[in-house]
């Protein structure tokens, strides 16, 4: 897809301090997983945390977009509306990923391997709220998908993470099985979830008047 890695170095630029705040909080619980007796806790706080954000991370920059009228400058580029669109849930996907990992650190460090599942919990969440978010920002535009959604993300993530931690804390190896079978099966939802936002995405782009 032509002009794809541009538009990627491009999205990462106009987000670079938020990816920035992101990794050094992550790299302060890090620290703290290894120094602290309550290590578990701290990840579950800082995936909670971490979730958030990178869910909003596509809302961000569809909203630097549109102030910037990027749209119309791009329309007189050899750029498709669909690679706009693919790039920033490539970012998403692929930092979701990376945040799941680091989160996983922190859980090896604190010595948490009972958590471990919350991991693939973390991800499928954020790849979730990242993409209904993302689909109705290009409905509705950014703002209006931000006020309306943030409070109700935020609500929904930390009652999902806070359940699936305290699940695999409270009953561990009794459900254990169960619990990872339920995590796949959310991180399968998601992908397909993620995907179907993607085509809802470029279609309304594609359509829209810049």
């Amino acid at each position: 897809m032509n002009g794809l890695k541009g538009l990627i170095l491009k999205d990462l630029y106009l987000v670079r301090i938020q990816i920035l705040i992101v990794a050094i909080v992550l790299a302060v619980y890090i620290v703290m997983a290894f120094i602290s007796s309550s290590g578990g806790s701290i990840g579950t706080f800082t995936g909670t945390y971490s979730v958030v954000v990178m869910s909003l991370l596509p809302i961000t920059i569809l909203n630097f977009d549109e102030k910037s009228k990027w749209g119309r400058y791009s329309a007189a580029m050899p750029v498709s509306r669909r690679a706009n669109v693919l790039s920033k849930y490539i970012i998403m996907v692929v930092l979701s990923v990376i945040n799941a990992a680091v989160i996983g650190l922190v859980y090896t460090l604190s010595k948490e391997s009972a958590r471990m599942i919350f991991i693939v919990f973390i991800l499928a969440a954020s790849l979730t709220t990242g993409s209904v978010v993302t689909a109705l920002g290009y409905k509705f535009g950014s703002t209006n998908a931000r006020f309306i959604f943030t409070a109700v993300i935020f609500v929904a993530v930390i009652s999902a993470v806070a359940v699936a931690g305290g699940i695999s804390i409270s009953f561990g190896n009794e459900l254990g099985s169960g619990l990872t079978i339920a995590a796949l099966i959310f991180l399968a939802v998601s992908a397909l979830v993620c995907l179907a936002s993607y085509m809802i995405s470029a279609h309304i782009y594609e359509n829209k008047d810049l």
